[in-house]
């Protein structure tokens, strides 16, 4: 917290909390540590490093237009807005002002939830079409078992069974992702059939 300090002194923090794997509970030794910051007085986003610690920083606008899966911002910066469900763990500092947001976000995600999966099958059925098995397609496979269970028990959770994070684990380490192929097929098309409405 204290790098955006430095680097937004005139401006001010409204909010700070986990993002990626470090808030999914899927982070390895190699994996950045992942923040995303709302500043008050900032316009637009950006991203900035300080070594392995990554800010996707978001004016609050562009914030809020992020969590309405709006689309003026690349599906990346919305295929990921499940990390809301990690709060209030996964927050580094809260403006009082932002609680309202914060309770009508988390508490609108389930209506969203159908916004949010046409985000994430755009987004992934690009680049699954161009061949290569990137490193977050495992994200394809969380977020599956996340919408199975929500459809199973009505409420949505960011825990994933210890089989499903092992196997989260290991196609991140894996120097053979091709193993993984069908699977992440598999639950693309899953994800496919709920946008569609078969599911």
């Amino acid at each position: 917290m204290d790098f955006i300090k430095q680097v937004y002194s005139k401006d001010t923090i409204l909010l700070m909390y986990k993002c990626g794997s470090y808030a999914f509970g899927t982070s390895n030794d190699k994996s950045d540590e992942d923040y995303v910051v709302v500043l008050k007085d900032f316009k637009g986003m950006t991203h900035l490093t300080n070594g392995k610690k990554e800010y996707f920083i978001f004016g609050l606008q562009a914030w809020k237009d992020k969590q309405d899966f709006s689309d003026n911002y690349d599906e990346y910066y919305e295929i990921f807005n499940d990390e809301i469900l990690a709060f209030p763990s996964s927050i580094i500092y809260k403006d009082d002002s932002m609680n309202s947001l914060i309770e009508h976000y988390r508490n609108s995600f389930e209506s969203n939830y159908k916004k949010w999966i046409k985000k994430v099958v755009e987004y992934f059925r690009f680049y699954y079409r161009l061949g290569d098995l990137n490193k977050n397609m495992y994200h394809l496979i969380r977020i599956r078992h996340i919408v199975e269970n929500y459809l199973d028990t009505g409420s949505f959770s960011l825990e994933l069974p210890k089989e499903v994070l092992n196997k989260i684990l290991d196609y991140k380490s894996s120097t053979n992702r091709e193993v993984y192929r069908s699977e992440i097929n598999q639950a693309l098309v899953y994800l496919s059939n709920i946008e569609e409405g078969t599911k």
